[in-house]
């Protein structure tokens, strides 16, 4: 029942790029609030995502103007 939103980063490709650009995203998970995104990594695919879950007593117009301007910027940043 939560709404999920998600951005594709980007396709990643074996090396040591891909390696230090996890590093990120898992220090970017630890030092930002959930409700700024999440990223998770798709094995079958090799794509990077970021993820904003919202429980739906929370969706409201007023909590979506709050949330998304961050994980839109994060979202632009990391896709850049």
């Amino acid at each position: 029942n939560d709404l999920l939103i998600v951005c594709q980063i980007a396709a990643l490709p074996m090396g040591r790029y891909r390696d230090n650009l996890f590093l990120e995203a898992l220090k970017h998970n630890e030092s930002f609030p959930p409700s700024a995104g999440v990223f998770g990594f798709s094995g079958k695919s090799n794509i990077l995502y970021l993820f904003l879950k919202l429980e739906p007593e929370l969706v409201t117009g007023a909590k979506l103007a709050t949330v998304l301007p961050p994980f839109i910027t994060i979202a632009g940043e990391w896709t850049e």
